[in-house]
Order: structure tokens, then C-alpha cells, then sequence
């Protein structure tokens, strides 16, 4: 698992978020993004509860991004079709790509598989998911050598809250590398004004 995304919806007077699902991209000897559902939704509604959910929004799903330049965007289309049930989005999937909303079961299942699918239709949904005006978070994890990281940029097309989370410290071995040899990168010193928000109480 080289990037993990959070789905959810922050604290308005705290920041953070209350995450409803997870993604996760595997990278080996090709992508796929996990989708799991936490199991709660906003407000420790727990998400089965949610009767105006169909099933296919609530179950783990993966799906094989369409190419290596679009690892990113199609995390996000995955996020627009199982959790934000967008009605644009949903629209033109069922009109044209209704496999995208087949529940699959991971590592049983073969996973959706967005390279067979039509490039202008895929095109299409992600200039659909760009226009979701909704309230919602994402927190994305990129880790070290993740395919994502030099897709950065492109969620600046988004209009979501969001945090980004990169690689400030590293300390890796193994392989070839002995753990005397660790490769050490970054710093671990915290940003100027870092403290935790509860220092006024306690004082």
C-alpha cells in the first residue's frame, strides 16, 4: 500500500475529520485502489443504518485505474460513485458505464477493471467529479515511491476541503540496505507555532 485516502467530513471548529470510508492503492505489479467502508458514518450513524444507501455504496470494492496517468483522479471517481452517490455522476455511469456500480468482493471477485471501459466516458466522469458541489473531506497519505505523488496537482482541479499528507521524515532499510545503513531523509522538527490545541486549557 504505497497512498491511503480518508473520506469524510471535518469538525468546523476543529479541523480533522470524521471519516466514513477508506481507500487504499496497492502498487505491484499493477494499481488498485481498496475501498472500505469504516462502518460509521457522520455522527456515529453506523452506515447499514442508512436505509437510502443501495448496498454497492456500503461493501469493500476495488478497481483497476484506467492508466498510469490517472491513478489519482480515478480514486477520486471511485470515491464519486460509491460514497458521494453524486446525481451527474451516477447519471451518465448508468447510462454508459453501469459496471462501475456492480458490488464486487475483493480478492474474490475479479476487481472492476477501468482500462476496458471508453476513455472519452471516463474523461467525462472525472470532469463531472469536478463539479460536485458537496461538503465533504479528503485526507490523502501519499507514502514514499507512490505513484500518486507526482499527480499532486491535479486535485487543485477539486473543490473539496482537503489535506494532503507527504513524506516529512524517512527512515528505510532492508533489502540490500542493512539497518546500519538506513537511508535517513527529512526532519522530524516540528513547523514553527506547532503545539496541540490543548495547551490554553491546561495552562
Amino acid at each position: 500500500m504505497t497512498a491511503q485516502i480518508l473520506v469524510g467530513h471535518t469538525d468546523p471548529y476543529h479541523g480533522g475529520i470524521y471519516p466514513t470510508h477508506m481507500l487504499w492503492l496497492s502498487e505491484n505489479s499493477r494499481p488498485a485502489w481498496l475501498l472500505e467502508p469504516t462502518g460509521r458514518a457522520v455522527w456515529g450513524v453506523p452506515v447499514n443504518e442508512l436505509e437510502e444507501s443501495p448496498a454497492w455504496t456500503k461493501e469493500r470494492t476495488t478497481w483497476v485505474p484506467s492508466g498510469p496517468d490517472h491513478i489519482l483522479e480515478d480514486g477520486i471517481l471511485l470515491i464519486a460513485v460509491h460514497v458521494l452517490r453524486d446525481e451527474a455522476v451516477l447519471e451518465l455511469v448508468g447510462e454508459r458505464c453501469p459496471v462501475l456500480t456492480e458490488l464486487r468482493v475483493p480478492f474474490q471477485d475479479m476487481p472492476v477493471d477501468l482500462t476496458r471501459l471508453p476513455h472519452d466516458v471516463l474523461a467525462e466522469l472525472r470532469r463531472r467529479c469536478a463539479q460536485i458541489d458537496l461538503e465533504y473531506k479528503l485526507v490523502l497519505t501519499v507514502l514514499s515511491e507512490s505513484s500518486v505523488e507526482a499527480q499532486l496537482p491535479v486535485l487543485e482541479r477539486y473543490p473539496m476541503q482537503l489535506e494532503v499528507c507527504t513524506v516529512g521524515y524517512l527512515r528505510a532499510w532492508g533489502g540490500f540496505v542493512a539497518r546500519s545503513d538506513a537511508r535517513v531523509e527529512g526532519s522530524l522538527t516540528p513547523r514553527p507555532g506547532a503545539q496541540h490545541r490543548y495547551r490554553d486549557v491546561n495552562l
